[in-house]
């Protein structure tokens, strides 16, 4: 007899990015903690660019949006890694 096994299907995806910042020196952390704010701040913006796409929106000003929140994000991550190489 063959068993049914209960498998659950999961979006590929990154849905979240917290770091712990109690332990980092204050420049550091200053840089997690903006980047965790525009991680959340890209996925909701993100998720309303998807959305505005879905409905046949014109989507240019959410896409800059968008695309001025990576930039952040790749400066803070640069950040983050000169802190940690020093």
């Amino acid at each position: 007899m063959m068993q049914q096994s209960n498998i659950i299907t999961r979006r590929r995806g990154i849905m979240g990015v917290r770091a712990d910042t109690g332990s980092l020196p204050p420049e550091l952390r200053q840089s997690v903690e903006a980047m965790n704010k525009a991680f959340s701040d890209f996925k909701a913006e993100h998720t309303k660019q998807l959305d505005d796409i879905r409905k046949g929106l014109p989507s240019a000003d959410q896409t800059a949006k968008v695309e001025k929140i990576g930039a952040f994000m790749d400066e803070l991550q640069k950040q983050i890694a000169d802190a940690h190489t020093r």
